[in-house]
Order: structure tokens, then C-alpha cells, then sequence
């Protein structure tokens, strides 16, 4: 397991959800960053980050 921080937020729309998110790691000695944005129609089942 690789250690990193990661940070997200749902937001409810008319459609479903948006997520969206960053996260920075140690890859192979160097910083990573990634960023996503995720949309998602309606469900009960809502994903957790992490």
C-alpha cells in the first residue's frame, strides 16, 4: 500500500451525483496527482472515497 492523501465531494444534481476529486501519492520516488470528476444517475448506492 502506497501512502497519500486523497480528497472528494458528492454533490446531488438533477440527474444522479457528481463526484469529483484529487489525490497526491508517491510513485516510484516521485509525486503523483491525479484529479476526477465522475458523474452518476440515480441510485440508492452511494460510492465512498478512499
Amino acid at each position: 500500500m502506497r501512502e497519500g492523501h486523497d480528497a472528494c465531494r458528492f454533490v446531488q444534481t438533477d440527474d444522479g451525483w457528481s463526484i469529483g476529486g484529487t489525490t497526491v501519492f508517491d510513485h516510484g520516488g516521485n509525486a503523483a496527482h491525479l484529479a476526477y470528476d465522475v458523474a452518476s444517475g440515480p441510485s440508492p448506492n452511494i460510492p465512498t472515497c478512499g
